[in-house]
């Protein structure tokens, strides 16, 4: 059952107005937008599990609207009843996600390579600090 005692209006979000330090405001449950000093307005959800204090991510405020953010929240808060943290299991998701974009961006990459070899050598130094990185990957 989420917390209501202090939900987060439209009005209320965007009147924030960055300081000096990272400021909070709570939505209730966990849930709260981070304003940090630079004007960025990020969702957050903060929780207790095994004794430990964690908090992870949801997304900016102006791309994940309060909804959005909402469902989110419910979404982690039943992974934490499971017993299951939520940060590790999107930090689990984001390495995947790399690796398999790895592996899809390796083919063209030494298609690519290949031929500027044969031309005489890499335009630039990044793609050849690039095309060392995809060759040490894929050995």
């Amino acid at each position: 059952m989420r917390h209501t005692y202090c939900r987060l209006m439209p009005v209320t979000i965007d009147n924030a107005k960055p300081r000096n330090k990272a400021c909070a405001l709570t939505d209730g449950g966990g849930l709260l937008l981070e304003v940090l000093s630079s004007g960025t307005k990020t969702w957050r959800f903060t929780y207790h599990l095994n004794g430990q204090r964690e908090k992870v991510t949801i997304g900016a405020y102006p791309a994940d609207t309060i909804k959005q953010a909402r469902d989110r929240h419910e979404e982690l808060r039943a992974l934490v009843e499971r017993g299951e943290s939520p940060a590790r299991t999107q930090q689990v998701s984001v390495a995947a996600r790399k690796v398999a974009e790895s592996r899809d961006l390796t083919v063209p990459a030494r298609g690519t390579c290949a031929t500027s070899q044969r031309r005489g050598g890499f335009q630039s130094k990044t793609i050849a600090v690039q095309y060392a990185k995809a060759r040490r990957h894929c050995a």
